[in-house]
Formats: C-alpha cells, sequence, structure tokens
C-alpha cells in the first residue's frame, strides 16, 4: 500500500487476517511507505501474524503501544518518521527491544505496575508519567540526571525506585506524591532532598 495518498490504514486490511480456532492465517508483512498516516487502528493489535512492518516515511510521531503485542514481528521500518514516542533510546536497540518496552507500558495501564529498570536511558521517558494509575515505578540502573517534574501526575505512587542512576536533583513536584510510601534513591549523587519531601505522608 506504498504511496497511495493514506491518510488511514483501510479496514479492509482485516479482511486478510482470519482465525481458526489457536490457528491464526493472515497477513505476515504490512508495507505502508510514502503515506499521510499519522496513526494505527486499534484492530492492528489483533494480527498477530504479522512478522514485517515498514512505515517509512509516513507522518508518524508517536506509535501506539498496542504494537507489543505483535511478538511475531522481527523487522520494524521507521526511516523518514519523527519518532519521539517510543524513546530513540529504545527504537535504536532493535525491534525486541522496542516491543518489550511498549508491552511493558501498554499493560501497566491495567496492572498498574510499570519496571522500566536497567534501560540506561539518559532521560526519563515523559510517557511514563502519563500512566496516571501506576503504583509502583521502577526505575532504577538508569543514566538520567534528573526526573521530570510530570512526577507529579502518578499520585497513586506508592512505591518509586530510583536507585544506581545518575541523579544529581529531584524536582520539588515530587512532593506531590501523597500515596508515596517507598522512595529509594540511594546509590545517586544527591547532596539534598526537595524541602516538601515530608508531604509524603502515606
Amino acid at each position: 500500500l506504498s504511496d497511495m495518498g493514506l491518510t488511514n490504514l483501510p479496514s479492509e486490511v482485516m479482511r486478510f487476517y482470519k482465525t481458526f480456532g489457536v490457528e491464526c492465517t493472515g497477513l505476515t508483512s504490512l508495507v505502508l511507505d510514502g503515506n499521510d498516516i499519522k496513526w494505527l487502528p486499534v484492530y492492528l493489535r489483533t494480527m498477530t501474524t504479522l512478522t514485517d512492518l515498514s512505515l517509512r516515511n509516513c507522518k508518524f510521531t508517536r506509535l501506539p503501544y498496542f504494537i507489543g503485542d505483535l511478538q511475531n514481528l522481527k523487522t520494524v521500518w521507521l526511516e523518514g518518521n519523527d519518532i519521539i514516542a517510543p524513546p530513540n533510546d529504545i527504537v535504536r536497540r532493535g525491534v525486541q527491544a522496542m516491543l518489550q518496552y511498549m508491552r511493558a507500558v501498554d499493560t501497566s495501564w491495567w496492572t498498574k505496575e510499570l519496571d522500566i529498570a536497567g534501560q540506561r536511558f539518559d532521560v526519563v521517558p515523559l510517557e511514563v508519567c502519563s500512566v496516571d494509575s501506576l503504583t509502583s515505578l521502577r526505575m532504577h540502573n538508569q543514566m538520567f540526571r534528573t526526573v521530570p517534574e510530570q512526577i507529579k501526575n502518578l499520585t497513586s505512587l506508592t512505591h518509586l525506585n530510583l536507585q544506581h542512576c545518575a541523579l544529581v536533583e529531584l524536582p520539588d513536584t515530587i512532593s506531590g506524591l501523597y500515596s508515596l510510601r517507598e522512595l529509594i534513591v540511594n546509590n545517586n549523587r544527591l547532596l539534598t532532598l526537595p524541602s516538601g519531601i515530608g508531604m509524603c505522608t502515606a
């Protein structure tokens, strides 16, 4: 479907997907290069037979995180897009790392737990701060020096693990995490904690 001036993925694509009991037959390759598509429909998450997905030179800035459900994907081409989510730190590590990260973020909305420890992020991915249902967030063993102010959005958070990072400061907004019971920040470069940290009295 390359260079067809598409702005959306045609629903007719689903006609190539069928389920017979536990066996699935359907598309293994989907090429959408050179279209004006900015998003992919949710039904794509059921197309688990896909092994190759090409989105070169489209209009994507964010990929839908349900792509993490496509566990048979072997190749994803994204050249010519200005992708900001998932983070470039993840994208450049390859398809499997990208799928694992996207699956973790996607499922965290209902598990209320997110573990992205050891990913060696230089900057905390902002989409993490949008999962406002989180009660547990493990981001230890990273390279970032601070945490975004948007951490204040995680008002249900009870457990936050930031140990073994490169933290030199924490934002004052972390004091707004009133449900926080455990904050782990050992093995960082912190000299002080935000003055309002005592507000976290759960």
